[in-house]
């Protein structure tokens, strides 16, 4: 399964479920630069974008027979997990006399942080018969991001699928 349609499924499921108490919309930009051109159907769904694809392929060789023994592909990807957000909210506690309660970090940042761990993947992976190893997942936030003054995360991370 390639990963673009992968994603797509996931974030459908999701947006079934309403996971986490948002709604969810995915696009696939494929780069970052056209995250800003991605439009949104709903303003207050929370954006999926998937971009920066790359597939390293490993293979394995008998040294006696030279054959090929295993391969293993690594897919690396960016996902760019975002809500429109208002410019002049804090992040946590910047300006004085705005409860943190309505910051950026308790209303979206930190629910997305929880509800977007690894291993909340993984049943989908399963579900979907994609058999792999989640073997990098780096998050950053992002806040007053592109055009549209986002706010959320970068994922970067990498799944490994072993093929024989």
């Amino acid at each position: 399964m390639d990963l673009v349609d992968f994603f797509k499924q996931v974030v459908a499921d999701w947006n079934a479920e309403a996971k986490c108490g948002f709604c969810w919309e995915f696009g696939a930009p494929l780069q970052e630069s056209g995250a800003n051109k991605q439009q949104q159907q709903t303003k207050c769904c929370v954006n999926v974008l998937v971009s920066d694809l790359t597939v390293n392929q490993q293979r394995a060789f008998d040294p006696v027979t030279t054959f090929q023994t295993s391969r293993a592909d690594s897919h690396s990807f960016t996902l760019l997990v975002l809500k429109q957000d208002e410019i002049g909210k804090n992040n946590y506690n910047e300006v004085q006399g705005h409860p943190i309660e309505e910051s950026k970090w308790v209303e979206t940042l930190r629910p997305l942080q929880e509800c977007l761990s690894a291993e909340n993947l993984l049943p989908f992976c399963e579900k979907l018969g994609y058999s792999v190893q989640v073997t990098a997942w780096q998050m950053s936030t992002k806040t007053n991001y592109l055009a549209a003054n986002y706010t959320g995360w970068q994922i970067r991370g990498t799944f490994k699928e072993l093929i024989q």
